[in-house]
């Protein structure tokens, strides 16, 4: 049995969304979640049910024989549940709240169980169960970056390369492949996501072999016309010399994951000499941005 440990914050604090994360991942999580008071309210799991308003909770889920101390989560951190759980059992419990979703112009996400799509034309499809990696398009972050690469992505003459660091669940390699994007390459160092990835690659009949690695960053040779990274700013700004170094002059070098409350600061502070800025986007408390490589 894995565990999932929920924290509880004021949501007017939300730039300690970003320190949480870190911090339960520092500690050892598999992967994260953040709910507030409208995140699926009919959600009646107790006491990992959505928090009061007012209040943002983060949720930390750690392997079975992790050991986590919750003090160095930071201080004036509330513990709201501690438990074990059955991540199956978990999944079908989403299944109730997990519907087709179309998150941009010609992207559908839909899960496995559910075939009936929402009226209107779906030009790309994907298929994608709710999972410990991240990533199933419902999520702020994940849309931005799909809007923004379904608006980018569009073949004229020849199709772009894509490198995606932080993969994940493989949606946005996945997403790329499909709008016609080709050299892909998908870049995570955590092995389940990766093998994750693998298997969302083969579920969705995807030319062979799949795109991922654990590879890090620093170690990738090559440039891509579109480098993508969806993850937290503590995690971005590490990799951002990489992340500007694999990018292809001409290129756009694509960022999500941030809250808009850093967006000004980071931007003042990674654009540099190498990139113009082209444009940023809000969905909700966060954004994403996007720079031209000169």
């Amino acid at each position: 049995m894995w565990k999932r440990i929920q924290v509880r914050i004021p949501s007017e604090q939300p730039e300690t969304i970003d320190d949480l994360v870190t911090a339960l991942w520092d500690a050892g999580a598999k992967g994260t979640e953040v709910r507030d008071a409208e995140t699926w309210c009919g959600l009646l799991e107790s006491p990992f049910r959505p928090p009061p308003a007012g209040s943002t909770d983060v949720i930390g889920f750690f392997p079975p024989d992790a050991t986590v101390a919750l003090e160095q989560l930071g201080p004036g951190v509330h513990c709201v549940a501690q438990e074990h759980f059955d991540p199956d059992a978990w999944m079908n419990g989403w299944k109730q709240f997990f519907r087709p979703t179309r998150v941009s112009t010609r992207v559908t996400v839909r899960p496995s169980w559910e075939e009936k799509l929402p009226s209107g034309t779906h030009d790309v499809v994907l298929v994608l169960d709710p999972g410990m990696a991240f990533g199933t398009g419902t999520h702020a972050t994940t849309r931005l970056c799909i809007q923004l690469m379904d608006e980018r992505l569009v073949p004229t003459g020849t199709a772009p390369s894509l490198l995606d660091v932080g993969s994940g669940s493989g949606i946005l390699t996945m997403t790329a492949q499909k709008l016609g994007a080709v050299e892909l390459l998908g870049l995570d160092i955590d092995p389940d996501a990766v093998r994750t990835a693998h298997e969302n690659w083969l579920s969705n009949d995807l030319p062979t072999p799949a795109p991922f690695a654990t590879t890090p960053l620093a170690k990738i040779s090559g440039s891509w016309d579109v480098v993508v990274a969806n993850m937290i700013s503590s995690r971005l700004k590490p990799l951002w010399k990489d992340l500007v170094r694999t990018c292809r002059p001409g290129g756009v070098l694509l960022v999500s994951g941030l809250l808009t409350s850093e967006r000004d600061q980071f931007i003042a502070e990674m654009k540099g000499s190498e990139l113009t800025l082209l444009e940023h986007r809000t969905d909700g408390e966060w954004c994403a941005i996007c720079f031209e490589k000169r």
